[in-house]
């Protein structure tokens, strides 16, 4: 119990409050690194009790507006005060960073959608078009069907397809969907809030060789993508990415499957 504790402690110490992860390249499971104020208001608002308040009107507007606002101040010069704090916090290695220097944004912003360095961040057998790779560095959760995912951790009761992306005919090109701006920490998705259908979003499709059509929510229309291209960016505040594949155009790796049934 005292060893147990004392675990405890230290894990709030460090912030790491997060969803509990494996780590692969490590084979340790770790805890994403969260500031103690940030999950305590998710704690508070997403549960069974209070999570109507989510879906008012007056909130949803409050969150929108408190996200725009948030956006352009991080655009400005003063921002960049912010950054060595982030760097800080995060434990990030800026030699992986292209520039390393963080002296070199001008806003938190421009250090926010920054570059890999040369050679970093590797393609999985980028030369195998039959491997598909995670299009992200970040947790990464796998299911063979929407069906499975709304039992297991997206719970949001009108979680599909067909309202993922609001109207298929439109999500033959590239589409923006305007919408709210919700928190997508796997608290907030396994409430009965529709986080994933009711945030804003970008929508595109890839038509590959191996794997069919893939539908991607995050080029133009018409545009060639190659293995490890750049399709778009997250500025701070964005979060999850979405791929939907062609039913059994692709074999998911076995420990991630068995980490998503598991720890979720």
């Amino acid at each position: 119990m005292f060893d147990y504790a004392l675990a405890l402690v230290k894990l709030v110490q460090n912030r790491e409050v997060g969803w509990q992860t494996l780590n692969r390249k490590t084979g340790k499971y770790e805890r994403e690194q969260q500031p103690i104020l940030k999950k305590l208001k998710l704690l508070l608002l997403f549960k069974p009790l209070t999570e109507w308040i989510d879906q008012t009107y007056l909130l949803r507007r409050w969150i929108h507006e408190k996200t725009v606002i948030a956006g352009q101040k991080e655009a400005t010069t003063l921002s960049s005060n912010q950054i060595q704090a982030f760097i800080d916090f995060y434990h990030i290695n800026m030699e992986e960073s292209e520039p390393p220097a963080p002296s070199a944004y001008a806003t938190f912003d421009d250090f926010f959608v920054r570059h890999h360095a040369p050679q970093s961040c590797p393609i999985y057998e980028k030369d195998n078009m039959a491997k598909a790779v995670v299009v992200a560095d970040s947790r990464v959760v796998v299911y063979p069907s929407v069906s499975q995912t709304k039992t297991v951790w997206i719970k949001g009761k009108n979680f599909t397809i067909e309202n993922l992306i609001l109207d298929p005919k439109r999500a033959s090109v590239w589409t923006d969907v305007s919408g709210d701006y919700n928190q997508v920490d796997p608290i907030c998705l396994s409430s009965q809030v529709d986080i994933l259908t009711r945030n804003a979003q970008c929508c595109i499709w890839i038509e590959t060789r191996e794997f069919g059509w893939i539908h991607a929510l995050f080029r133009k229309a018409g545009t060639e993508v190659n293995r490890g291209d750049e399709t778009g960016i997250f500025q701070f505040g964005g979060s999850s990415i979405i791929v939907a594949f062609e039913k059994d155009r692709i074999k998911f790796d076995e420990d991630l499957s068995w980490f998503t049934v598991a720890w979720n």
